[in-house]
């Protein structure tokens, strides 16, 4: 009776079916009996999934408070409503949850919460129980059931084979092999065997797509391969973006500025004696001045406005900050499978041992193209010369090994050509129906009798079949060539076999060599045809047999396509800067194929494949530590594992960099939760990938991850831009104050007036210049550093001097305002409009806009012309126009008054623009750059 749980660190590839049964107490004849079941549900539970939990709408609001400007904002709020100050807080408060509420809004509308294991625990299986065949749901499945599956069905937990009759199981989902794989319940492993190594178990979640195998069942739920994943989703904690990061280094310098300058004005109050009240009263306002207040709403519309525009270009970002991110990474980590190829093999030239040229047309899996010989097919000469029939036996023989040796099925959908089995093998049987060549018509011709399945190792097929008509034996072979030459001592040409000499061997080497510079993969088909004279039919006896003589019958050529669009993309993100990495579960030799040709492969200095390449074995001999130290040279990495994948991940952010990391498999999961932005394929991608990662592209085209990057960059620099622009007016705002407060003026500015310009005429211009537009090459080719924040120590000695020039201007119109009596009661007023002007116009130091009249730059921002109009009009209404000016406290301004306070907002701006020169080395730069393109316009006049 089986009463105690079975221990899970079992190798059950290591032991013979028999054992297994006899460990799990079970029987593969009648299976389990109902007593059995229900003591097993009680042991292991259903088989059921981790889980994996989603954002509720509640976290996804409260995240948006999780940031230090918006609590800064929080705490002016409760000091100015303790104060007194209450249109003020409810001002303050008002633009915080409108922050907030975007940023909820756009989250929420990403968030695409789907229970995405739900499909596993809802599927069926064909389970064994007392004797009988059921059909039940497969969370209902227990360790040691007997269960059956053919083509089409879907695995319903992990288990070992005990009988296989040409079984072949999709399992990239979960190894990421890129070929279905053959398995073998006769074959037992050894213990260090990997997992897509391992052809006498079948996984939960993969599916059968030929064959029929009969199993016992070793593991359910959580102790599948795929609920260890799931586990591992569970352990990856999910960092901050490279952008909130950024936003909450500068809040914390924000809240070490303020604190500085209130205790630099308490200080100076306490000294010149003014009242607490006042002193209370004026730190607020300087903490109103120093914060500022837009910043985070323009963030978050900015951020908005990207995404946006990133989902009409088929790329979905499911979490806001990680738009900005995008600009920011340092290294993608490219997924093979189902990301970079269309994993539709197509066979193009088959040449045969007479020298024969044989060049088929068509892609994919469609049966529809022809066979051509001699001449290329583009040659309109030979548009009508291609084969009706075989003209020879090599062609024959030929064309039926590759039907022969091969456990493929094409068939139609209604709609389209299917392969089901490896595509390889798809391949060469869509081939064999373009001369009319059935398959199954063939395989009754030729009953096979014997099989050693296609092996990574071996990387050859061989098949036994018996001639009806005549009861010889006929040998199919296909493979590499390399290892396919040695069982061949002879060659056919035409009708004739001959001796394979040294010299016919080197031209076929020559041909082989040729078609590999060419980008095509090569398969070198042989065949042995025998008396079957009483021979016994036992696997060493046909393994004996098939080492004498094998007949060279010819090359075969395919192609399997790229997707459309990929060349172009990862050579446009190497040109911005950015390492590509390829990460892959297939053999190392498919994967340094694939590289070489997608560009990925690094030859510099003729490096040996071992310092650009490692395996899965290679990996997990390395600690982070040591992986981070070779990482940084490696361009690819085969027969990985989701460990593995998540270890290379790991080790890449470890050395200070940002990293994407695409993917469509469960087994990508982790890495795509681990890595700073996960990119999932939204139509092949599995539904655990989608969830895992945070930006989704809904067209599975890997170009479009150039455009989200693209509008990354945009995005980085445009905050950037308005940062800087913003933090410029606010220090200025700061420095009239405390000149005042050391001079013992008056206020210059109330809360309520910093308010208005740092909430409406500031925030208009910045929000223009999200849309700033800058040329795709220009905003490629700047990458930024590693671990920039988004304003470096130069740019914060720039933004000082700028706001230096904005405030002499402006405190120097306040004293002479405040030295006239006239003037004295609209002194305050004059420096509303004065900074007010001169923070608006000042946004053109920042603007390509200022660029197109100085003629370099043929772009307009025609938002940032609406937003500087706008926002002067906001400050002419609020000074001039009842009962504005009463609400704000301003005095209406004379024309000359205006006149005085427009021109001294001219020189601070002229003053701010030449430091902003000084420091970018614009100068010379402009200067030539003008003299260009007008020697440019003179020769186009010309």
């Amino acid at each position: 009776m089986h009463n105690k749980k079975i221990e899970t660190s079992i190798f059950w590839h290591t032991i013979s079916d028999i054992d297994v049964i006899s460990i799990l107490d079970s029987n593969p004849t009648i299976g389990l009996s109902d007593q059995d079941i229900k003591q097993r549900r009680k042991i292991y539970g259903q088989n059921i999934l981790p889980e994996i939990e989603p954002r509720s709408k509640f976290s996804i609001f409260f995240y948006q408070f999780k940031n230090l400007p918006i609590v800064i904002l929080l705490i002016a709020t409760i000091l100015s409503y303790s104060l007194g100050r209450t249109l003020e807080s409810l001002s303050i408060i008002v633009v915080v949850f409108i922050t907030a509420g975007i940023g909820f809004i756009m989250e929420n509308s990403s968030e695409r919460v789907v229970r995405s294991l739900e499909k596993l625990r809802s599927s069926k299986a064909k389970v064994l129980r007392n004797g009988k065949e059921f059909q039940i749901n497969a969370h209902e499945i227990v360790p040691g059931d007997i269960i059956e599956f053919e083509a089409g069905d879907r695995i319903p937990a992990d288990c070992r084979l005990i009988e296989s009759f040409g079984l072949v199981v999709d399992e990239s989902p979960l190894t990421g092999e890129s070929h279905g794989v053959l398995k073998d319940s006769s074959t037992i492993f050894s213990k260090e065997t990997e997992l897509a190594e391992r052809k006498n178990i079948c996984y939960m979640g993969t599916m059968t797509q030929g064959g029929r195998g009969k199993a016992v069942v070793v593991n359910i739920g959580k102790q599948t391969e795929i609920g260890k994943i799931g586990s591992l989703l569970e352990n990856v904690i999910t960092g901050k973006t490279p952008f909130e990061k950024k936003i909450e280094q500068l809040g914390k310098k924000l809240v070490i500025v303020i604190l500085s300058i209130t205790l630099l004005y308490i200080v100076i109050g306490y000294v010149q004696n003014f009242p607490v009240g006042e002193l209370f009263l004026t730190g607020i306002v300087l903490a109103i001045a120093a914060v500022p207040e837009g910043l985070p709403a323009i963030a978050t519309i900015t951020l908005a406005l990207g995404v946006k525009r990133m989902a009409k270009n088929q790329a979905l970002v499911r979490k806001l900050a990680s738009a900005e991110t995008l600009g920011s990474i340092t290294v993608i980590c490219v997924d093979k499978t189902g990301t970079l190829t269309l994993n539709e093999p197509t066979v193009k030239k088959i040449i045969l041992g007479d020298n024969t040229v044989l060049h088929i047309s068509g892609t994919g899996f469609n049966p529809s193209g022809k066979i051509y010989k001699n001449k290329n097919i583009t040659e309109k000469e030979n548009k009508n010369n291609y084969l009706i029939e075989f003209e020879d036996k090599n062609q024959l023989l030929l064309f039926q090994t590759m039907i022969l040796c091969n456990n493929a099925e094409l068939h139609f959908d209604k709609t389209n050509w299917k392969i089901l089995g490896d595509t390889t093998e798809g391949a060469l049987i869509v081939a064999s129906e373009k001369i009319g060549l059935k398959k199954r018509a063939l395989e009754d011709e030729f009953p096979r009798l014997w099989e050693e399945p296609f092996d990574s190792k071996t990387r050859r097929m061989i098949t036994v079949h018996r001639r009806k008509e005549n009861n010889k034996l006929l040998i199919c072979i296909k493979g590499a060539p390399e290892e396919v030459f040695p069982l061949c001592t002879k060659i056919m040409e035409k009708n004739e076999i001959i001796v394979l000499d040294e010299e016919k061997k080197n031209q076929l080497n020559e041909k082989i060599k040729n078609i590999t510079s060419e980008g095509y993969r090569s398969l070198l088909l042989a065949f042995l045809e025998i008396e079957n004279n009483n021979i016994n039919t036992v696997n060493e006896k046909y393994k004996f047999i098939i080492n004498k003589n094998a007949v060279v019958l010819g090359i075969v050529a395919l192609y399997d396509p790229v997707r459309p669009g990929v060349l172009n993309a990862i050579e446009f993100i190497k040109k911005s800067k950015i390492r590509v990495i390829m990460i892959t579960g297939d053999h190392p030799l498919t994967a340094k194929s694939i590289a070489k040709e997608l560009g990925i492969w690094n030859e510099e200095n003729n490096a040996q494949d071992e310092s650009v390449m490692l395996t899965g074995k290679e990996l997990e001999k390395l600690t982070i530590d040591e992986l981070a130290e070779k990482v940084q040279k490696i361009s690819v990495f085969a027969r990985t594992t989701p460990e593995y994948k998540l270890k290379i991940v790991e080790a890449l952010q470890s050395k200070g960099n940002i990293v994407a990391m695409t993917g469509d498999g469960i087994n990508d999961s982790p890495a795509l939760k681990q890595a700073d932005i996960g990119v999932a394929m939204g139509e092949k991608g599995t539904d655990v990938a989608k969830e895992s990662a945070a930006l989704i592209l809904l067209d599975d085209n890997f170009k479009t991850i150039t455009h989200a990057i693209e509008m990354g960059r945009l995005i980085l620099f445009n905050i950037r831009k308005f940062t800087m622009f913003l933090l410029s007016c606010n220090l200025s705002e700061i420095m009239i104050m405390l000149f005042a407060i050391v001079l013992s003026l008056p206020f210059p500015l109330l809360p309520l007036q910093l308010l208005l310009m740092n909430m409406v005429t500031d925030t208009f211009p910045a929000l223009a210049l999200a849309a700033e537009k800058d040329k795709r090459e220009e905003l490629m080719h700047r990458l930024p550093s590693k671990n920039e924040p988004i304003i470096s120590k130069k740019e914060w000695y720039s933004i000082f001097i700028q706001s230096l020039f904005m405030t002499i201007g402006t405190i120097g119109l306040f004293l002479w305002a405040l030295n006239l009596e006239d003037k004295k009661y609209v002194a305050q007023t004059l420096v509303f409009a004065t900074i007010g002007i001169t923070q608006v116009l000042h946004v053109l130091n920042y603007s390509s806009l200022l660029h197109r009249f100085i003629g370099y730059n043929r772009r307009i921002n025609k938002h940032l012309i609406g937003a500087i109009l706008l926002s002067l009009g906001i400050i002419f209404i609020s000074v001039n126009i009842e009962p504005f000016n009463k609400i704000f406290e301003l005095h209406r301004l004379s024309f000359d008054e205006w006149l005085t306070a427009i021109l001294v907002s001219l020189l601070s701006v002229f003053g701010a623009n030449f430091t902003i020169r000084i420091f970018n080395g614009k100068f010379v730069f402009d200067k030539n750059r003008l003299k260009l393109n007008k020697l440019n316009r003179l020769i186009s006049a010309k």
